[in-house]
C-alpha cells in the first residue's frame, strides 16, 4: 500500500477548543497519563555457545511539582552526574544508554548496570515515586532473564512501564528504560534467528493543564559490531517501534495478544519499522499511522505488514488484527568479532510546560477569537 495523505480542516479549530478548556479547568479537573513497554525475546545464533557477558540495565525518574507544596523527586540509582537535572528529561539513543537534560548540557546518567548477571534465572524490578501534593509520578523497569544452555536459546523479557496524574495546577513526569546486551566471543552471532513477542499501551486522559504532551513510547531492538579498541564498525536497529497520543479524552493506544487497537485517539502517531536490510527480505515491513482530529490523515504499511492499517480518512478509533508473535532471520557482515545484541525499552522524553506557560498561551487564543469574531 502506498503513502496517502490529506489534510483535515478541523484540527486546528480542534486545537483551540482544547486550549480554551485549559483555561477554564479548576482545581478538580485531573490529568492523568500513562505508558506501559514490554516485549519478550529471544534470539538463536547459527552456532549455539554460551554466552559469557551479559549486561542488564535499567534506569527510573520520576518528579511531580505543584504550587504552594515542596516539588518531590526521585530516581535510581541515587548517584548520579553533578549536572544530572532531577526535574529535568531524559532520553535513550539508539543502543539504549539513557541521557538526562542536565543544567550544563546533556550528561549521561549512571544507570544501573550489572555485568555477568545471574544467578539463573535473573530477575530485576524497581520502581520510584515522587509525590507533591496531590500530584504523583511513578516510573518503573522489570528484567527476566531465563537460564540458557551453550545448545539453547537466550531468552528473557523486559518492561518499562509508568504513570503521571496531576490534579488542577502544577506538573508531574515519569521516565523509565530497560534492556539487556548480550556479547558473546565465543558465539558466532552473525546469523541466526530472533523472536519478539511485543506489547505497549500509551494513554491519556482528563484535561488538567499541567501536563505536556506525553512520553512517546519505543521498542527497539538493535546491534553493533566494535573492533578490539571499542570503536564502532556497524550497528543498526534490526526491529523498531513507537506510539505516542497527543490528545483524546480518555484516548488509549494498545497492543497486545495479537490485536492493535486506538480508542478516543484524536491526535498521535503509530510507528512499527521491520526494514532493516539485515533481516531476511522476506521478514521486512514498515507501517505508520498518523491520526489528527479523530480522523487518520495517513497511513503506510508494507512488506508483512501490508494490510495492517485502515485507510486514511477512516476514524481513528478502530480494532484490527496484527501479530505480537514475530521470527527473523538476520545476516550481520563479517566485520569484527565484538558484537553486542540490545534489547531495550523506554519513552523518549517530552516537554512539561508549567501552567503560567499554558495560561498565557491560552489567553493569547482567545483574545485571537475575539478580534475573529468582530
Amino acid at each position: 500500500m502506498g503513502k496517502k495523505t490529506i489534510k483535515s480542516t478541523t484540527v486546528g479549530s480542534a486545537a483551540v477548543i482544547l486550549i480554551v478548556s485549559l483555561v477554564t479547568s479548576t482545581a478538580s479537573a485531573q490529568s492523568i497519563r500513562n505508558y506501559d513497554v514490554s516485549h519478550g525475546f529471544w534470539i538463536q545464533p547459527i552456532q549455539p555457545a554460551l554466552v559469557t557477558v551479559a549486561i542488564t540495565k535499567d534506569f527510573e525518574h520520576a518528579w511531580a511539582k505543584k504550587p504552594g507544596f515542596t516539588s518531590s523527586a526521585n530516581w535510581s540509582p541515587t548517584t548520579q552526574p553533578s549536572r544530572f537535572n532531577r526535574y529535568g528529561t531524559d532520553w535513550q539513543n539508539r543502543n539504549g544508554s539513557v541521557w538526562n537534560s542536565g543544567t550544563a548540557g546533556a550528561t549521561r546518567v549512571l544507570e544501573n548496570i550489572n555485568v555477568g548477571v545471574g544467578p539463573w534465572p535473573f530477575v530485576r524490578n524497581n520502581s520510584v515515586t515522587a509525590t507533591s501534593g496531590t500530584n504523583t509520578a511513578t516510573a518503573s523497569s522489570s528484567i527476566f532473564i531465563n537460564e540458557f544452555a551453550p545448545t539453547g536459546a537466550f531468552v528473557g523479557g523486559i518492561r518499562s512501564n509508568g504513570s503521571v496524574s496531576v490534579s488542577g495546577t502544577g506538573s508531574a513526569y515519569a521516565f523509565s528504560s530497560a534492556g539487556v546486551a548480550m556479547m558473546g566471543l565465543t558465539m558466532d552471532w552473525r546469523r541466526g534467528r530472533l523472536g519478539w513477542s511485543p506489547m505497549f499501551r500509551d494513554s491519556v486522559s482528563g484535561s488538567a493543564h499541567a501536563v505536556g504532551r506525553p512520553p512517546r513510547s519505543r521498542d527497539p531492538i538493535t546491534f553493533s559490531i566494535t573492533d578490539d579498541e571499542g570503536n564502532v564498525l556497524l550497528e543498526d536497529t534490526l526491529v523498531d517501534m513507537w506510539a505516542q497520543v497527543d490528545e483524546g479524552e480518555d484516548a488509549e493506544v494498545l497492543w497486545q495478544n495479537g490485536v492493535l487497537s486506538l480508542t478516543n485517539a484524536d491526535a498521535g502517531e503509530l510507528v512499527i519499522d521491520l526494514d532493516s536490510e539485515f533481516l531476511d527480505s522476506t521478514d521486512r515491513g514498515f507501517a505508520r499511522l498518523v491520526f489528527e482530529g479523530g480522523i487518520i490523515t495517513e497511513s503506510t504499511d508494507s512488506g508483512i505488514l501490508d494490510g495492517i492499517l485502515p485507510a486514511v480518512g477512516m476514524s481513528s478509533t478502530f480494532t484490527a488484527p496484527v501479530s505480537t508473535d514475530w521470527e527473523f532471520d538476520y545476516q550481520i557482515p563479517d566485520l569484527g568479532t565484538n558484537i553486542q545484541f540490545d534489547f531495550d525499552n523506554g519513552s523518549a522524553p517530552a516537554p512539561v510546560p508549567e501552567p503560567s506557560t499554558i495560561g498565557l498561551l491560552a489567553i493569547s487564543t482567545m483574545v485571537l477569537l475575539i478580534k475573529k469574531r468582530r
